[in-house]
């Protein structure tokens, strides 16, 4: 989230807890965290799956695998840690049901640079891009001869981008898949 500042969310209690980093390697106690539980549609391994942050916009964003798939933004969040409070949380599942064709979400990540958010399904081995107002930009999938990959992607289930858009995606079983982004003249 911005410093040494990390969220981590827990899929099956749906509970998203916010902590520093320390300097040195050492145990982070749970207890130590501040947290927020959102026990929307609990249904054991379900939940949410994959979370992001937009640090310009104080707002993350998170997606739920299936059973309903959700999509999810929270505003406020930073500001109110340790802090008075003040998060708005929104549905945007709105967004997905129509636009991300997809039997289960993933992960999510949110680009600062272009404001899209790359949405990831294991299940599917598909990735979609939409504009953060809900736009469908672009998608890519992970299957074998649809694909630039020789086999397709067991289960894809992270992604992120770098500062110049390559794009990165871990697989199970222990797979790391690098795609570089190609200039164009």
């Amino acid at each position: 989230m911005g410093g040494s500042r990390v969220v981590v969310v827990d899929e099956r209690t749906q509970e998203l807890s916010f902590f520093n980093l320390p300097e040195a390697s050492q145990t982070i106690h749970h207890a130590d965290a501040q947290y927020l539980s959102l026990g929307i549609n609990l249904n054991g391994n379900k939940g949410f799956e994959g979370i992001t942050y937009d640090a310009a916009n104080d707002r993350l964003f998170m997606v739920k695998e299936r059973n309903p798939r959700q999509l999810y933004e929270i505003s406020g969040v930073g500001a109110s840690l340790g802090q008075r409070m003040q998060i708005k949380i929104l549905d945007l599942t709105s967004w997905i049901d129509d636009k991300v064709f997809a039997t289960d979400l993933s992960d999510i990540y949110f680009d600062p640079k272009t404001k899209h958010l790359v949405i990831l399904s294991d299940e599917s081995k598909l990735l979609v891009e939409m504009t953060d107002e809900g736009e469908l930009v672009s998608f890519r999938n992970f299957v074998g001869l649809l694909s630039d990959l020789k086999e397709s992607a067991p289960q894809p289930e992270g992604v992120t981008l770098d500062n110049e858009g390559n794009l990165y995606v871990v697989s199970e079983p222990n797979l790391f898949y690098a795609f570089r982004k190609v200039s164009r003249p």
